[in-house]
């Protein structure tokens, strides 16, 4: 479907809904790319040195990017994680095609620093995760050299030929952290609460597990190795048309 969670997105890029939009650095605000109404005030940005995005089809998962030792920062808001990066090109290796294409791909590995320097100018690596699109979280806590902390973020893609197709972002955070079992509580907890707030059509069952998750207890540390946390019920796929709730577009 050429979805791919992330998008290398240019300064006129002003289509927010399935990719974020960069923001102006003469407005100042924190963010590397445009804060939107459903954001809130309350936003906790985190470092990321490896970022990845798998793509799970009926053969097997396949990458479709892969970034190392570059310096990214992911931003927890109250109605999406968002990921951003503008040194993409300096460590950094692409697989697979989709958004990212193929082409940039092999640049990506062969360009001198320099040459880099240039071509990311006006140029971001970007991406988003909103809260309506999120079916789960999960963590690995650091543990040693060779297991650092870790997030993973899981969105669905659907339609009628290929019916659904998740996709993973996995990332590995940067010191200093908050540790990747708290970043990802306060992220079930916000997206649960967001779920809540903004979706009327949820049965009640859901609703009360997502009230559960909206003030769900410290995730226990799992065993060197493995990861904890939790699915979220009721999501939607990731589509431009499920960006907004309709319920807070009424209002506005």
């Amino acid at each position: 479907m050429g979805y791919s969670i992330l998008k290398i997105v240019t300064g006129d890029w002003s289509d927010g809904r399935l990719y974020p939009v960069m923001a102006d650095p003469a407005l100042g605000g924190g963010m590397l790319v445009e804060r939107e109404d459903l954001d809130g005030t309350s936003v906790v940005p985190i470092p990321v040195s490896t970022i990845r995005v798998d793509e799970v089809t009926a053969g097997g998962t396949v990458r479709l990017l892969e970034c190392k030792k570059v310096k990214a920062s992911l931003y927890v808001t109250d109605s999406r994680v968002v990921l951003a990066c503008e040194n993409y090109d300096k460590g950094s290796m692409y697989l697979g095609i989709g958004d990212i294409g193929a082409t940039v791909a092999v640049a990506a590995t062969a360009v001198s620093r320099l040459r880099a320097r240039a071509r990311r100018k006006g140029k971001m690596l970007t991406g988003q995760v909103r809260y309506q699109w999120l079916s789960e979280v999960r963590a690995a806590p650091k543990n040693g050299l060779l297991y650092p902390a870790r997030l993973r973020l899981v969105c669905s893609t659907y339609d009628d030929k290929e019916g659904r197709r998740p996709y993973l972002l996995d990332v590995t955070l940067a010191d200093p952290n908050p540790g990747s079992l708290e970043v990802a509580l306060e992220i079930i907890h916000r997206a649960a609460a967001f779920k809540l707030r903004w979706y009327d059509g949820i049965s009640e069952e859901t609703r009360t597990e997502l009230a559960k998750l909206a003030v769900a207890p410290p995730l226990e540390r799992p065993e060197k190795g493995k990861v904890t946390g939790h699915s979220l019920p009721y999501y939607l796929y990731v589509r431009a048309s499920t960006a907004v709730p309709a319920k807070f577009a009424k209002q506005t």
